[in-house]
């Protein structure tokens, strides 16, 4: 069992947890189409969405202050859903830069912007009808972002 500070202390564990839950994900649906081998595919996805996932420290701190260990399953399934349920803004060819946010079907709101096919930069994260808990400079950014 894992403490809260645990859930974060290492980023690069941190990152490697979501990114097989994305990975997983993914590799069930085209393994389906395919016909491959589910194993390959989680490995071949698992490193992709690693390499294209990535923390800002705000994120880290909000999630050791938000939430608990018996809480991590719960919050690496949501932060999968929001980079595989969110798509990246285009301008033409190129993707802006823009803060989505995503409500989870658990409750938990996930702050990202969307990089490339798979990548995603997380923000920040609370749980829903937390709103009121957040900080003034979280609230700020956030409005500037046009998230709230």
């Amino acid at each position: 069992m894992q403490t809260s500070t645990l859930l974060v202390a290492d980023n690069s564990s941190f990152i490697t947890l979501v990114a097989s839950k994305i990975a997983r994900a993914l590799a069930y649906k085209e393994a389906k189409k395919t016909k491959q081998s589910v194993d390959f595919l989680i490995s071949l996805f698992s490193r992709q969405v690693k390499n294209s996932i990535k923390t800002t420290t705000h994120f880290v701190d909000r999630v050791v202050q938000r939430f608990t260990a018996e809480e991590a399953d719960i919050l690496y399934t949501a932060i999968s859903r929001a980079v595989r349920n969110t798509k990246p803004l285009e301008n033409g060819r190129y993707h802006n830069a823009v803060s989505q946010k995503f409500v989870d079907d658990s409750g938990i709101v996930i702050v990202l912007e969307r990089q490339g096919e798979l990548g995603a930069v997380l923000v920040t994260t609370y749980k829903q009808g937390g709103e009121n808990l957040l900080s003034d400079e979280e609230v700020m950014d956030l409005r500037k972002r046009g998230i709230l």
